[in-house]
């Protein structure tokens, strides 16, 4: 019972209750949610495309001594 007096039994998780917090500022925009999100899950498709271990001019450049 005191839980719920201070607030805490209000959500069923704590992702759940993080949700409602980062929803309940003031500078909440569901648009940057939604692109950030997307950057989240893609951050890394980009990165495996520029990388070529077999690039013999990528190894050429780097200076090993």
């Amino acid at each position: 019972m005191r839980n719920i007096k201070r607030g805490w039994g209000l959500c069923c998780s704590k992702s759940c209750a993080a949700s409602k917090r980062e929803k309940s500022k003031p500078s909440y925009d569901p648009a940057v949610v939604a692109e950030n999100n997307y950057k989240r899950a893609h951050w890394n498709d980009s990165l495996v495309d520029d990388y070529d271990p077999g690039d013999s001019e990528y190894w050429d450049q780097k200076d090993f001594n």
